[in-house]
């Protein structure tokens, strides 16, 4: 049972789903994935006490994914259990131009099946932990609907940091409704649909962090400082860049939750120095073959959390993936189990 006395520092919803990943040349193998997942398993490499939710099926997927969150001391506070079956992602790893490169898909590879995809909670679900889920310091999600956007409300009203990053194209009625809810709004140029909107009258203390690749970010402010910064990516020799936003959205979270929010988000010098702490640490996973790789090199990401101002508790997570008899086909892990126990 949820214990909403116990305060946690985020919660986090979104898309949380069962990574199936495939390369030439060996097995398949299985890992926990999807942007929510990944963040939330990072801010716990950097010290946050997170929970979440989740819409799962009754399969073997969503069992694996239970196991997976608590293995890395993620509580999934509010699991919604429904007979469409939990996200499966494939993903076709290659070694292309002496980089790595990422090609997702929705349809199983040996039948041509098409797997169950994410759905992001609905109002009534987003009601049900509205009513018990307490005092979050930090709401994050990378998915927005309305149930999605009634809940980051109702944590803002509560004193939580809002942070979204809609990684699909949203509606200009959508994107307003997120600068309106969210402290901050990050979202790739890939998928920005409309011009930020700067009126102060449609929000309030937003910041807008727009993604631009290897290019970097553009921050801008609807706060005591106007205009715009572009910031570039800091060069590294890049070998996969599947994460990486991950990355900076937990390291900028982090950031902001160790050096105090509210003060750092109304300071442009705060702030810029704390996005790019972010983009370091982003840069660095693209040293590393996988958008968890990084949290194995347990040395390597101490001394530079620690050199950054972050707290290291990497002990806590490491990334874990199962390889599969090659016989088993990604379908297989929807097959119905009793899980809601």
């Amino acid at each position: 049972m949820y214990d909403a006395e116990k305060k946690v520092d985020c919660f986090g919803t979104g898309l949380i789903a069962l990574d199936y990943i495939l390369q030439d040349g060996q097995d398949p193998k299985v890992c926990l994935g999807g942007s929510c997942a990944n963040v939330l398993s990072f801010l716990r490499v950097f010290g946050l006490t997170v929970s979440c939710s989740a819409r799962l099926g009754l399969d073997e997927a969503a069992e694996f994914i239970r196991t997976e969150l608590a293995h890395r001391n993620i509580d999934l506070a509010f699991p919604f259990y429904e007979d469409l079956g939990t996200p499966i992602i494939i993903q076709h790893l290659r070694f292309v131009d002496e980089t790595w490169s990422h090609e997702f898909s929705f349809e199983s590879p040996e039948t041509g099946e098409k797997l169950p995809r994410i759905r992001a909670l609905n109002e009534a679900q987003s009601q049900a932990i509205i009513e018990k889920v307490g005092y979050p310091g930090v709401f994050y999600s990378d998915r927005v609907s309305s149930g999605i956007l009634k809940l980051a409300q109702a944590m803002r009203d509560r004193g939580a940091l809002v942070y979204l990053e809609p990684s699909n194209k949203i509606s200009d009625e959508a994107y307003l409704r997120c600068c309106r809810v969210s402290h901050v709004l990050k979202v790739s140029d890939e998928v920005l649909s409309v011009k930020p909107h700067h009126s102060v009258e449609q929000r309030e203390r937003l910041i807008e962090i727009i993604t631009h690749g290897k290019n970097g970010v553009s921050v801008l402010s609807s706060l005591s400082w106007a205009g715009a910064k572009s910031l570039p990516a800091p060069k590294v020799d890049a070998v996969d860049a599947a994460g990486a936003g991950d990355w900076f959205s937990a390291s900028l979270i982090a950031s902001l939750w160790r050096k105090g929010w509210q003060d750092v988000l109304l300071s442009p010098n705060k702030l810029l120095s704390a996005i790019g702490t972010a983009q370091r640490i982003a840069a660095s996973s693209c040293c590393y073959v996988g958008a968890q790789v990084f949290l194995e090199d347990k040395n390597a990401l101490r001394k530079m959390a620690i050199k950054e101002g972050l707290y290291y508790e990497g002990n806590l997570v490491s990334q874990v993936v199962h390889c599969l008899p090659s016989s088993a086909p990604p379908s297989h892990l929807s097959r119905s189990l009793d899980i809601t126990g």
